[in-house]
C-alpha cells in the first residue's frame, strides 16, 4: 500500500489493524500541526511536544473504536484541545511567550525583520490575554486553517457559536492590541 497516497480515514482503518508503517505516516503528517497547535495553547514547547505523544499513543491505542463520522484532523484536534485544557487546568497557566518563526529573507533588510519579530510577538501577547475558547477559536480558524464547520466541532459548538466567538476574539485582539500600541 502506498500510504502517502492514503488518507487520514485510510490510515486509520490500518492503524486500527495495528500497522506502524501506517500509524508512522499519520504522526510525519500531523506532527508539527500538532505541536504547533499545543504550543500555542499552553505556551511551551516540551509541554506541547508530551501533548502530542500522548496524543498519538491514544490514536495507537484506540483507533479500532475511531468511527469516521468526522474527518481525522477534526478529531485529533480536539483530542489535542481536550489534552492541554486539562494540562492547563493541572498545572496552571504558566506561559513562555512563543512567537511565530519569522524567517529572516535574505533580502529582507534588518529593521524590517525585527519590525515582523515585535509584531509577532505583541500578537502573541494579546492572544495569551484572551479567555481560552476565544483563544483558541483564533487559533484552529485562523493560525491552523482548520473551517468553520471542523473549528466548532472541535470546540463542541455550532457554526453560528464559532463566529460569536470568533467576533468577540478578534473584537478583544484588537482592543489589546491598541493598548500595547
Amino acid at each position: 500500500m502506498d500510504y502517502s497516497a492514503a488518507s487520514d480515514e485510510e490510515l486509520m482503518v490500518c492503524i486500527a489493524r495495528q500497522d506502524q508503517h501506517a500509524f508512522s505516516q499519520l504522526i510525519d503528517r500531523h506532527l508539527t500541526k500538532g505541536v504547533r497547535f499545543c504550543t500555542r495553547m499552553v505556551g511551551m514547547q516540551d509541554v506541547a511536544e508530551d501533548i502530542v505523544q500522548e496524543a498519538f499513543m491514544k490514536i495507537w491505542k484506540h483507533a479500532a473504536v475511531w468511527r469516521a463520522e468526522a474527518k481525522f484532523t477534526t478529531w485529533f484536534f480536539a483530542v489535542l484541545h481536550n489534552a492541554a485544557l486539562n494540562v492547563i487546568r493541572r498545572r496552571g497557566v504558566r506561559k513562555e511567550h512563543v512567537l511565530e518563526d519569522v524567517h529572516e529573507s535574505s533580502d529582507m533588510p534588518q529593521d524590517q525583520h525585527y519590525i515582523r519579530q515585535e509584531k509577532a510577538r505583541l500578537v502573541q501577547a494579546a492572544l495569551e490575554e484572551l479567555p481560552e475558547r476565544q483563544k483558541t477559536a483564533i487559533i484552529l480558524s485562523y493560525y491552523e486553517e482548520l473551517s468553520q464547520k471542523e473549528a466548532a466541532a472541535v470546540l463542541g459548538v455550532s457554526e453560528g457559536a464559532l463566529e460569536s466567538l470568533l467576533t468577540r476574539a478578534r473584537k478583544n485582539l484588537e482592543e489589546l492590541l491598541r493598548q500595547r500600541l
